[in-house]
């Protein structure tokens, strides 16, 4: 079963299976998943752009990491996009409280970046 999340300012993912009590473990995100980005500001030195992130989870370890992006190279008129696709590993930590660290790390396949968002797992949609 794929799961999803959203990377943004303030994200919130949405596992079923998790104790009443919320106390979450690293296993808690095992599994495949899929998350969807977008950096939309056009600050000077900032990176606009939208994507899609491909991953497997298995014990704190991500492997097998793709992520396909639309990237805003020059405004225009006519705007000038690329899409890249890019491998990834990383890691996951997880708190007792639910919150999480995913790092993407691009640098085994040529490019030399490391990525880090910070979520939040919940129960459900009303949590």
């Amino acid at each position: 079963m794929k799961r999803m999340f959203l990377i943004s300012a303030l994200a919130v993912v949405f596992v079923n299976g998790y104790a009443a009590s919320n106390h979450c473990t690293v296993s808690d995100f095992n599994g495949e998943w899929v998350g969807f980005q977008a950096n939309v500001v056009t600050i000077p030195g900032t990176n606009p752009h939208t994507g899609a992130c491909m991953f497997t989870v298995s014990n704190g370890e991500i492997t097998d990491g793709t992520c396909e992006q639309r990237i805003l190279v020059n405004p225009g008129p006519p705007p000038v996009l690329i899409s890249p696709t890019g491998h990834f590993d990383g890691t996951v930590e997880v708190d007792p409280d639910c919150s999480a660290t995913l790092t993407f790390d691009f640098s085994p396949y040529g490019r030399d970046t490391q990525s880090t968002y910070q979520v939040q797992l919940a129960v459900d949609k009303n949590t």
